[in-house]
Parts: structure tokens; C-alpha cells; sequence
């Protein structure tokens, strides 16, 4: 377990044990709260322990998605149909929107809805206004996976949030914007 102490404008603070599920809240609230970081002998490494943490949420994510499926459904499909009926309520979803939403290439996403389609997951429609657009749609199959699919997230995100208050949250996602906007 890796120490760091953290000093405020004027006065040590204190010694804070830093471990891969709850440092970032414990780290996270010192800076807010008008700490800096003060490395010595041991490097920060936020970065391997964002990748930790988000290896162990995919492992489980992706475990508790899967076991809740009973079709030959990859967990990438999963969460486009889920994206799908999630975001479609609101709008017309294209290809590019999900090019977005899971940041892969044109031609991944391409062979994913091409393998959807086949399965009767998703149906491409034309758009009135542009023929050369096709919004994606899904089928009454995909609809009922989707039942599954939300229960299992919903269940993972929940599991995510326990014991977090939130302010904690609002904390956390104010501080994963400055990561981003640093890497931008």
C-alpha cells in the first residue's frame, strides 16, 4: 500500500493510505479541500490506477451482462442495444452517434451493426430527409435482451455507488473532467 503525504497552503494534514477502490475519494477530497500532493520516494501512478479500476469494472460489468443473457449475444452488443433504447426515447441514433458514445472507428462499428443486423438485433431504416442516412432501430428481439441488459447494469452501476454519497460523486466526475481536459 503506497503512502503520499499531502500538505495544505500552511500545515501537514496528514498521511493518507491510498488503495485501488477508495483512494480516488480520499485523494480526490484532499485536493478539493486545498491539499496538493506531495510525492516522494513513491511516484503517483493515477493513471495505472484509473486502468485498475477500470479493468475490475469491466470484468464485473461484463461477467453480470453476460450471465444475464441467454443469446449468443456478444457484451458489445449488449451495450449498443442498450445505448440504442436508452438514447433512442430522446432521438434518432446513426451510426456516428454510436461511433461517439463507445469512441471506435467507422468501420468496427460498422461491422457490429452489420453483425447485429444479421442476428435480427437491429434494423437500418432510411431517414426521409436523407436516404443516404439510415437510423438505427431494434427489433422486438433486441427489446426483450434489453430487459436483461438494463438489470444487469443497473445492478453493477448501483454496486458502483454504495457507500458513496453524493457529493463524493459530484467530486469524483469534477476531477475525471480535469483528467480528460489535461489529456486533451
Amino acid at each position: 500500500m503506497s503512502k503520499y503525504i499531502f500538505y495544505n497552503h500552511q500545515t501537514l494534514t496528514d498521511t493518507i493510505d491510498i488503495n485501488i477502490y477508495n483512494s480516488y475519494y480520499s485523494f480526490v477530497q484532499n485536493i478539493f479541500l486545498g491539499g496538493i500532493p506531495m510525492i516522494s520516494e513513491n511516484k503517483l501512478k493515477l493513471g495505472l490506477d484509473i486502468n485498475r479500476i477500470h479493468h475490475i469494472i469491466s470484468r464485473k460489468m461484463d461477467a453480470t451482462v453476460i450471465s444475464s443473457i441467454d443469446d449468443n449475444l456478444t457484451v458489445s452488443q449488449a451495450y449498443v442495444i442498450d445505448f440504442i433504447y436508452m438514447e433512442g426515447k430522446e432521438k434518432d441514433i446513426f451510426q456516428k452517434d454510436l461511433e461517439k458514445e463507445f469512441d471506435l472507428k467507422r468501420s468496427s462499428v460498422s461491422l457490429l451493426l452489420n453483425n447485429m443486423e444479421k442476428s435480427d438485433l437491429i434494423q437500418r431504416v432510411p431517414v426521409a430527409e436523407d436516404a443516404r442516412l439510415k437510423k438505427i432501430i431494434l427489433t422486438e428481439k433486441a427489446m426483450i435482451l434489453n430487459q436483461n441488459i438494463s438489470m444487469a447494469i443497473n445492478s453493477v452501476e448501483n454496486k458502483l455507488s454504495e457507500n458513496i454519497t453524493l457529493e463524493e460523486i459530484n467530486v469524483f466526475y469534477r476531477v475525471l473532467d480535469k483528467i480528460r481536459n489535461n489529456l486533451e
